[in-house]
């Protein structure tokens, strides 16, 4: 096993961890008309990722999809 395969990532890594793809199964299933747990799907994300990044510039357009898929 590669010596770097033996430690975990660092935790500045949160894209490598499930809750952050869980963003983009978000848009997928929002795009498949799962409007409600499209929208599930990313506020679990968001409020999982770290503190520094939940309000971060970047995730505006989870945040938009999630309550365009609630008014749906």
């Amino acid at each position: 096993m590669p010596k770097a395969a033996r430690h975990p990532p660092p935790e500045t890594a949160y894209w490598l961890l499930p809750n952050f793809h869980g963003l983009n199964i978000g848009l997928a299933l929002i795009a498949l008309d799962e409007h409600t747990d499209g929208a599930a799907r990313i506020r679990h994300s968001l409020a999982n990722l770290p503190e520094d990044q939940q309000g971060a510039n970047w995730t505006i357009e989870y945040r938009r999809a999630a309550e365009q898929a609630e008014a749906a």
